[in-house]
């Protein structure tokens, strides 16, 4: 019988990916050890895991154990005069700029959830609606501890150990557990952000928008069943923090998506119809508010369990990025195909993005990145995907492996360049594989395939 694990199963937030494991919730660091070495006596694989905000199968772990680390959650240092903040792995960006915001801090960088824990975010070095100009989390952490596969815990920085400081930002967690992290915060002059949003008339305006915008946040609503003349229409985004006091946010009163709806409510129609009307809610001129930071940087997180909006079936993430001079190419046939077929996508979003992170694995590189959400809609959906995939790789792209759930090892060795120095960390520190996922058993990413070659993007 386990002191710390139970048998369980767990889901990644599309719905899609489950998986039958043993979890234990440990809630301080003397725990974490002693449940790791429980789990070393077993002889299993094991992973850490925040909230389960991956879309796919990255935070999952069939068949080995995983370690959910969202109840190690407390603040341990701050000082104000640099902005470094000391936490736990899994405290939450929400729980930070609840405590912070009215300080005059924010995580320098956040994804679209305040549910991502310190430790995700790491893991999978996110980004925001700002990485042209403020690039990936791990920019901004100044080091971490780290459980290896070894029972040790090792204190890194760029400094001490700069090639596993940066396997481990965007490593997905096969570098080890993360049990807390140092970070830059980044001084604000207000909990207000002033946003601009306008129309844009198709995809080449909406690129081009993106080049001249001056402002430090910019992200774009497409009308994924946009076609035509209209096609890659949407509603630019920009933002820069203000003084000026912003409306009272309130993020306890958040309302929760009831129940799951059925398979039929989201179709062709009612998606082409929400999207019309999301479209049109933007005057022809344009529209100018201050908001305050917490609803323009998670507009979703004011819908609890928004997933089962996708149906008992769930619902899979593609999200790519493509280099700026393929970008409008790639994304036509995209959304072009989007249109043609039905593929029900109403949260389509574009960005674009700046200089690649250190991190080897980390998803975003100079460009503009797609993302689009479809319904479960059985073996027609993963073809769909299959596909995007083939047109992201054949335009020198890569797939973001936090929302993945159904790339090939292709999409690894031909989007990443830097997997054999990843995986010669991982040789180095887990050679046994001892951290494991079901994400990294799919693409082949372990420490025996260390022979892999990457592609070059010139051999694209």
């Amino acid at each position: 019988m386990s002191d710390f694990f139970s048998d369980k199963t767990l889901t990644g937030w599309g719905g899609v990916c489950i998986s039958a494991c043993r979890a234990a919730r440990p809630e301080r660091e003397a725990e974490v050890l002693s449940a790791f070495r429980e789990n070393a006596e077993s002889g299993r694989e094991i992973l850490a895991a925040g909230n389960f905000r991956s879309y796919g199968d990255s935070c999952l772990n069939s068949g080995g154990d995983v370690m959910v680390m969202n109840r190690s959650d407390r603040l341990i240092a701050f000082n104000p005069e640099t902005g470094e903040l000391t936490a736990e792995a899994g405290v939450t960006l929400s729980q930070i700029l609840q405590v912070f915001l009215k300080r005059g801090f924010v995580p320098p960088v956040s994804p679209g959830t305040g549910f991502c824990t310190l430790g995700g975010a790491l893991a999978n070095d996110v980004h925001g609606k700002n990485h042209e100009t403020s690039g990936c989390f791990s920019r901004y952490v100044t080091r971490f501890s780290l459980l290896t596969a070894d029972g040790a815990v090792r204190e890194v920085t760029r400094e001490s150990d700069n090639a596993l400081f940066c396997a481990t930002a965007g490593g997905l967690g096969l570098t080890g557990i993360i049990l807390n992290l140092t970070l830059k915060l980044k001084a604000v002059p207000g909990a207000g952000v002033a946003v601009n949003r306008k129309r844009i008339n198709g995809l080449a305006d909406f690129l081009k928008a993106f080049d001249q915008n001056k402002q430090e946040y910019s992200v774009g609503w497409i009308d994924a069943s946009a076609d035509g003349s209209s096609l890659g229409r949407g509603v630019l985004e920009t933002g820069e923090h203000s003084g000026a006091a912003a409306p009272n946010f309130k993020p306890e009163h958040s309302a929760e998506f009831p129940f799951r709806l059925p398979a039929f409510a989201l179709n062709a129609y009612s998606v082409k119809i929400f999207n019309e009307l999301y479209f049109r809610r933007i005057p022809q001129a344009g529209k100018k508010t201050v908001e305050e930071y917490r609803k323009f940087v998670y507009p979703l997180d004011k819908i609890l369990n928004w997933n089962r909006m996708y149906g008992k079936r769930g619902f899979y993430q593609f999200q790519c990025v493509i280099p700026p001079e393929k970008a409008e190419a790639g994304f036509s046939e995209i959304l072009s195909d989007c249109a043609r077929y039905g593929n029900a996508s109403f949260l389509a979003v574009i960005k674009k993005t700046g200089p690649e992170s250190e991190g080897m694995l980390s998803f975003p590189k100079p460009g503009y990145t797609l993302a689009l959400d479809f319904p479960v809609r059985g073996e027609r959906s993963v073809a769909f995907l299959k596909k995007y995939e083939e047109i992201t790789l054949k335009h020198g792209g890569r797939i973001y492996f936090a929302k993945d759930a159904t790339a090939g090892k292709e999409s690894v060795t031909r989007g990443y360049p830097r997997l054999r120095e990843f995986l010669e960390v991982l040789d180095r520190v887990d050679p046994k594989g001892k951290f494991s996922s079901d994400a990294a058993r799919r693409l082949g990413i372990e420490p025996q395939n260390i022979d892999i070659t990457p592609i070059a993007e010139n051999e694209t």
